[in-house]
């Protein structure tokens, strides 16, 4: 299915590239033919990247074949997204026109009319054909000045976020407690054990109460790139480090990933729950493993993961999907951690993926409970972020 997928991406992206930017220039045929064989090549890459970073291990030295790969899919998608803004905005323009032309036909007066001729006709499409040839140029300039930014703000632009969360009935003993939210870590491809060592570095560096890892923390075979976690055993947390699965350790062997992180002193949590005791307070950390779980036979089940927690304690919940929210919500759950959206992770997706998600970045309340969700703390796919940069979340409670 997900090959399925990206070449159906790959062909997409052909076929707009080609009638939206390449068709438009004005060049020769044969240089337009030249530019349609790269764009082809360049598709190539959304399924090769995956194929090569797969094939080259981390430490070999070919694995800057990687970066370049990556780099060209990061490029695709800026030059993708590039084309569709410009194209949008330019419907918006001959829609203005329509309906100015309407109305002078129909003997409205409109700003700028003028007596309609042949020539002005000529005029006219010589303008637009100047135009889309002229954009289409700056579009390809802006894809490739965009490309470094957006693989530097993914890479070397992590942002330490500040998220105060009140509730009325918190436990005293709660008041102030520092929950370090991480998310779609995604280790694997471009992201290494040394991102790892940074990620907990600086995690570490804001003294969380306790880590709390809401899935996607890898792509890859635990078998071949299990290590590259191992730095995840110098968390320093008064309460401990939990984690539920996300849909892409469902895709490389779940149940393998579950045991590499058990053994870094991880609290992995399938569909269960946690009492943690906090002074004379009591947090119950409760997870849920992902819905994709199904095909590693561990299905998800909040319900489960909430059931049997005394009624005086906090209930924390962790989830991957925006999809989980509400069953979470509704056997009881207090704050509700989320990831796997990425918050669109590059201007302007994340509007698409605020009109998909009802959860889809940030807090929400809903009465006298809560919702966060990450925008992630790495990246999937090719290293771009725009707009949206990586992030770990630090949650500090309050009570109102």
């Amino acid at each position: 299915m997900f090959k399925l997928m990206t070449l159906g991406a790959s062909a997409i992206f052909v076929i707009v590239v080609y009638t939206r930017l390449i068709r438009l220039l004005n060049i020769r045929k044969t240089a337009k033919i030249l530019l349609l064989l790269l764009t082809m090549l360049f598709a190539v890459s959304i399924r090769g990247s995956l194929i090569i970073s797969r094939a080259i291990a981390q430490d070999s030295p070919w694995h800057w074949l990687v970066w370049v790969a990556y780099g060209v899919v990061t490029f695709c998608a800026l030059l993708f997204v590039i084309i569709l803004i410009r194209d949008i905005l330019w419907l918006g323009v001959l829609l203005i026109s329509k309906v100015k032309n309407r109305l002078s036909r129909r003997g409205i007066p409109t700003p700028g009319d003028a007596p309609s001729s042949v020539e002005a006709h000529l005029r006219h499409q010589s303008r637009r054909n100047f135009l889309l040839a002229t954009s289409s140029i700056a579009i390809g300039g802006i894809a490739l000045v965009a490309t470094p930014a957006a693989i530097y703000s993914a890479k070397a632009c992590r942002k330490i976020r500040h998220v105060t969360i009140t509730f009325d009935d918190l436990p005293h003993d709660l008041d102030g407690l520092r929950i370090a939210h991480l998310a779609d870590i995604h280790v694997g491809n471009t992201i290494t054990k040394n991102d790892i060592a940074n990620i907990v570095r600086e995690t570490n560096a804001q003294s969380p109460d306790l880590v709390a890892i809401t899935g996607d923390i890898a792509d890859g075979l635990p078998e071949i790139i299990g290590d590259d976690l191992s730095p995840m055993r110098d968390f320093q947390t008064k309460y401990g480090t939990y984690y539920v699965t996300g849909n892409h350790e469902h895709i490389w062997n779940a149940p393998g990933w579950c045991d590499v992180i058990a053994k870094l002193g991880i609290h992995v949590l399938n569909n269960e729950s946690r009492i943690v005791q906090v002074g004379g307070s009591r947090l119950a950390v409760a997870g849920a493993t992902d819905p994709r779980g199904v095909r590693d036979n561990m299905p998800s089940d909040p319900a489960a993961a909430l059931a049997g927690i005394p009624e005086d304690a906090f209930r924390l919940m962790l989830v991957h999907q925006p999809m989980s929210v509400d069953i979470s919500l509704e056997h009881g759950a207090d704050l509700v951690l989320v990831g796997h959206t990425h918050g669109g992770q590059f201007w302007p997706v994340n509007f698409i993926v605020d009109a998909i998600h009802k959860y889809s970045r940030g807090l929400y309340r809903i009465g006298q409970q809560a919702v966060f969700v990450s925008c992630g703390t790495g990246y999937w796919g090719p290293p771009i972020r725009l707009g949206v940069p990586p992030e770990i979340c630090i949650l500090t409670l309050k009570r109102a």
